[in-house]
């Protein structure tokens, strides 16, 4: 058990038997084994926590006995994987599950050269890659945008600039709502 006001980077070696527990401010995190971030300082109104590898999870708490860690985890507990974090709102207890501000590439060792770039790929395959590549899960109407292909080089934009640029061309938008990406559109623009 770790009680934290400030900000600290955590690599965790997995450990099943022996979870690791975070306190800050009346948030806790908990963890089997993953590398997070944990932002809470003492005067500060919102604590974040974000996941850069494994899942973590989130809940309020304002038991801060060390011998027996408790909290109301079934009513509040967010589960956090890679690139998502998690706002806290210290005076309400509430949360907002979100992505993190530059979602990364989870393994860029393994990732294929051509992987962002398309040429009059189908959307639902452009979409598939980037939910690999990011381990974002986007959510989309398939049959409203089946027969939309892309054709553009993507290496080098970052998710969001990505997201951007393939929803001008399917003339749409996109939201980040509980860690997830929604895409919102209305078809493809002719070519």
């Amino acid at each position: 058990v770790v009680y934290l006001s400030g900000e600290a980077v955590f690599d965790i070696k997995r450990n099943p038997q022996k979870p690791f527990y975070v306190y800050a401010n009346g948030l806790v995190t908990k963890v089997l084994g993953t590398k997070f971030k944990v932002r809470s300082y003492e005067g500060d109104k919102e604590a974040t926590v974000e996941v850069a590898s494994g899942k973590v999870s989130v809940f309020a708490s304002n038991d801060l006995n060390i011998n027996a860690p408790k909290a109301r985890e079934p009513l509040s507990s967010f589960v956090l994987s890679p690139n998502q974090k998690v706002t806290y709102t210290k005076s309400n207890e509430s949360f907002v599950k979100t992505l993190i501000d530059v979602p990364i590439i989870l393994n860029p060792e393994s990732v294929e050269r051509e992987l962002f770039d398309f040429d009059n790929t189908a959307l639902k395959v452009v979409f598939a890659r980037l939910q690999k590549a990011y381990g974002i899960e986007i959510v989309f109407d398939e049959i409203l945008l089946g027969n939309c292909s892309l054709k553009a080089n993507l290496e080098g934009f970052s998710l969001y600039e990505q997201l951007s640029l393939i929803c001008k061309v399917m003339n749409g938008d996109y939201e980040v709502i509980d860690g997830k990406v929604i895409i919102s559109a209305k078809g493809c623009i002719a070519q």
